[in-house]
């Protein structure tokens, strides 16, 4: 199986869908959507969702659809959106944009955060660990699971893919380096790194494999 989750956006959804199939892997739907409720220094958390069933996926494009309808704020959608919009969808948490690592960081507390969503989503709330040669959020997984036991939800492995080979990896960087309208020479830029392009199955489980819950509860994501 494998899953889509672009940001803030669900446009390549089809193709991808066509393209999985074809190659006789399972798609899984999905999206990253910015969560204005936890914002700190500009940095605007997000909420990732995958699609359970058909009634997962007429929620899912509801919260696509809504986070561009606030004229007042940034695309994004708050806890207050979720509402009545959960049923047939997982909600996990992770990544550079996690919102506990956001709050965590700022010495804010996260339980109150947990529990509303965990009220929301029960046992589909899901936190998500990514290791991918990231000092932020490597440094944060501790913590998490640490949440994942203290709340009882389950984790997950992912690899944030953003090329095909690892040999991409100097494309990667220098779209990056467009992106933000500057050079390769530049220290202080975002970069890429060769962690984030595509691992298969045997890499993954290799990846995770001091961790068996998580290989498992991948499996049940996907089921």
């Amino acid at each position: 199986a494998l899953a889509i989750t672009d940001n803030n956006n669900m446009f390549g959804v089809f193709e991808f869908s066509q393209e999985c199939v074809r190659n006789k892997i399972q798609p899984i739907i999905g999206t990253s959507i910015n969560f204005l409720d936890v914002v700190v220094n500009n940095k605007i958390s997000q909420i990732t969702f995958l699609v359970k069933n058909e009634i997962g996926y007429k929620n899912l494009i509801y919260l696509s659809s809504i986070s561009y309808l606030n004229k007042d704020s940034d695309i994004g959608i708050t806890i207050k959106d979720l509402e009545n919009h959960s049923e047939g969808l997982f909600c996990f948490l992770g990544g550079e944009y996690n919102p506990i690592m956001i709050l965590h960081n700022e010495n804010k507390n996260t339980d109150e955060f947990i529990n509303k969503l965990k009220k929301l989503f029960n046992e589909n709330l899901l936190f998500e660990l990514q290791r991918i040669n990231d000092t932020e959020i490597d440094s944060f997984e501790n913590v998490l699971i640490q949440k994942s036991n203290d709340f009882n939800i389950p984790l997950i492995g992912t690899n944030n893919i953003k090329f095909g080979e690892q040999d991409e990896f100097s494309a990667h960087d220098a779209l990056l380096c467009i992106a933000q309208k500057t050079t390769i020479n530049n220290g202080t830029r975002k970069t890429s790194n060769n962690q984030i392009a595509f691992k298969n199955n045997e890499e993954m489980l290799e990846l995770y494999s001091d961790i068996p819950e998580i290989i498992e509860n991948n499996f049940n994501v996907a089921i």
